[in-house]
């Protein structure tokens, strides 16, 4: 077969796709959507350890301010 004919066969096959339903275009979004929050969950741990292993050891990440005190050990809440 020669590539003028396979060349026109191309538009062809193109035009045969089976239409998706409004539920299977529902789940190929929810699926990229979880899919990127589940990589983000891996990923971005690994990214903080790298960010904090190059920043400038004298200066902690989070720092914190004497002023501000928790009211009680169990209750996180900071009254300042």
């Amino acid at each position: 077969m020669s590539t003028a004919a396979k060349t026109k066969e191309l538009p062809q096959m193109h035009q045969r796709k089976i239409k998706k339903s409004i539920g299977e275009h529902i789940f190929d979004w929810a699926n990229i959507i979880f899919m990127g929050l589940l990589a983000f969950t891996f990923v971005y741990p690994f990214w903080y350890l790298f960010a904090v292993s190059i920043a400038d050891a004298e200066r902690p990440p989070f720092p914190r301010s004497s002023s501000c005190t928790p009211t009680s050990p169990w209750t996180p809440i900071r009254t300042c």
